[in-house]
């Protein structure tokens, strides 16, 4: 699957997250979810040292509109569309 905004992105990894049988350290979850984002975006994340998954995925959910307000995502970026789900 694939998602051209990261919103669609993260509704798609909440919906595959909430799939797993088992649980997982923390840890674990929150490099599985910037393993799965593009690089950019995922240093842009790590950059603010998220220490769990929720805190990634709040700091994605700002990142995503700074990046549809500036345009950055889609014309520095240039294709969004190659973030993939794990």
């Amino acid at each position: 699957m694939k998602a051209t905004h990261i919103s669609d992105h993260i509704q798609e990894w909440q919906k595959r997250r909430s799939l797993f049988n088992t649980d997982f350290e923390d840890k674990v979850l929150l490099d599985i979810f910037l393993g799965s984002l593009t690089f950019e975006i995922s240093k842009d994340i790590d950059k603010t040292f998220p220490q769990s998954e929720e805190e990634a995925i709040s700091k994605a959910q700002q990142l995503d509109l700074i990046y549809n307000q500036s345009g950055y995502i889609y014309h520095v970026l240039l294709d969004a569309s190659h973030l993939q789900y794990y």
